[in-house]
C-alpha cells in the first residue's frame, strides 16, 4: 500500500472524526520523520494516531513496511499494535523501530519468531500494560496491609516472575506464582491461588481470552476473590481494578523514546512511565473493597509542556 502523508485536515477527513481545538501541533519533530505502520482499523487505533498527528505534526502512515521508500537517516518507524509489530520485524530496513500498545508478552514472543533474522539492537517498545511494580503499589495501596496476591504464568510469560517478585518486594506483599502447563483448564489453575487475597491477571493470550475472561470472573467472584485485571477494558468487563496508560500518556513516553533515539541509542524495551488508575466501583462495592481518594488519584502524570 502507497504511504498517505497525513496532515491535519485529511488525517480527520480520512478517519471520519471530529477533533476541535488542536491548534498548532506540540512538539513537532524538526528532523525525524515518524513512519507510521499500522494494520487493522478500530476506534482505539484512530486514536492513537490522532494523538500521535496532534504531538507530532506530520507522519506518513502505511499498511505495508516496505511501502515508504528508502528511509532517511532520520526516520523512526512505529508499529502501532502487534501484528503491525510483527510485520515490521519482517521487513527489510524498518528501523530504529519502536513498538506501541502490544503487550510485553506479544512483544517477546515476536522477538522470539524473528531473532535469527533480526538485530535487536535498534528495536524497543513502551509496553501497552503497566509495569508489575504499579500494579503491585495499587494492591497495596487498595489494602493497606500486608496480603497475598495469586499470579498464574505460562512458559510464554515466565519472564516476568522476576520482575513480580522484585515488585512484591518493594511493596511488602506476598506472592503467589503458580506455573500452567499447556493445555491446562484455567479454572483448575485458579483453584490453586484461590487462597490468594487477590488475583493479579497478566497478559497471556493462553490463559486470557474473550471467553475465559468472563468465566475466570465469574469463578473469582463467587468466592469474594478481586481481580486486577491489566487493560481499562478488563475493569469495564468485571476486575476490581488496574493500573493503565492512557494513549496520551503513551505518546508523551514516546517522545521521550524518539529524544533517546535521536541522540544516537535506542533504549531498552520498557513498561510505561506515566500511568493512573481504574477502578470499577461496582465490583469494590459487591466485594466489600474500600477504594480511598488516595487509590484513585495513584499514578504518574506526564509534567506541563511535556513534549
Amino acid at each position: 500500500m502507497k504511504p498517505m502523508l497525513i496532515h491535519r485536515r485529511s488525517f480527520l477527513w480520512h478517519t471520519g472524526l471530529l477533533l476541535v481545538g488542536l491548534g498548532a501541533a506540540k512538539g513537532a519533530l524538526a528532523a525525524t520523520e515518524l513512519r507510521v505502520i499500522a494494520h487493522g482499523d478500530n476506534p482505539g487505533q484512530r486514536a492513537a494516531l490522532i494523538a500521535i498527528e496532534r504531538r507530532f505534526g506530520q507522519v506518513r502512515v502505511s499498511t505495508d513496511p516496505n511501502g515508504f521508500g528508502p528511509r532517511s537517516a532520520a526516520s523512526v518507524y512505529l508499529a502501532i499494535n502487534s501484528p503491525s509489530f510483527t510485520a515490521a520485524l519482517t521487513a527489510e530496513s524498518v528501523s530504529p523501530l519502536v513498538a506501541l500498545f502490544s503487550s510485553s508478552e506479544s512483544y517477546w514472543s515476536a522477538m522470539r519468531e524473528t531473532s535469527k533474522n533480526r538485530s535487536r539492537a535498534q528495536v524497543t517498545a513502551i509496553f501497552a500494560e503497566a509495569s508489575p511494580l504499579h500494579q503491585m503499589q495499587l494492591i497495596a495501596q487498595i489494602y493497606q496491609r500486608r496480603v497475598s496476591v495469586g499470579v498464574l504464568l505460562t512458559e510464554a510469560t515466565a519472564y516476568i516472575e522476576p520482575s513480580l517478585r522484585q515488585a512484591a518486594h518493594e511493596t511488602d506483599l506476598e506472592l503467589q506464582v503458580e506455573r500452567v502447563a499447556p493445555n491446562t483448564n484455567v479454572l483448575k489453575a485458579l483453584m490453586r491461588v484461590s487462597s490468594a487475597t487477590v488475583l493479579l491477571a497478566v497478559p497471556d493470550r493462553s490463559l486470557y481470552t474473550a471467553d475465559s475472561i468472563r468465566d475466570i470472573l465469574e469463578s473469582t467472584y463467587r468466592r469474594g476473590q478481586p481481580m486486577v485485571g491489566f487493560s481499562t477494558s478488563m475493569v469495564s468487563a468485571g476486575t476490581l481494578a488496574t493500573a493503565y496508560s492512557s494513549i496520551e500518556d503513551t505518546v508523551t513516553h514516546l517522545g521521550e523514546v524518539i529524544d533517546t533515539i535521536e541522540s544516537g541509542r535506542t533504549p531498552e524495551p520498557q513498561y510505561p512511565k506515566y500511568w493512573r488508575v481504574a477502578i470499577n466501583e461496582s465490583v469494590a462495592r459487591s466485594l466489600n473493597v474500600v477504594i480511598s481518594d488516595a487509590v484513585r488519584n495513584m499514578g504518574t502524570r506526564p509534567r506541563e509542556g511535556s513534549r
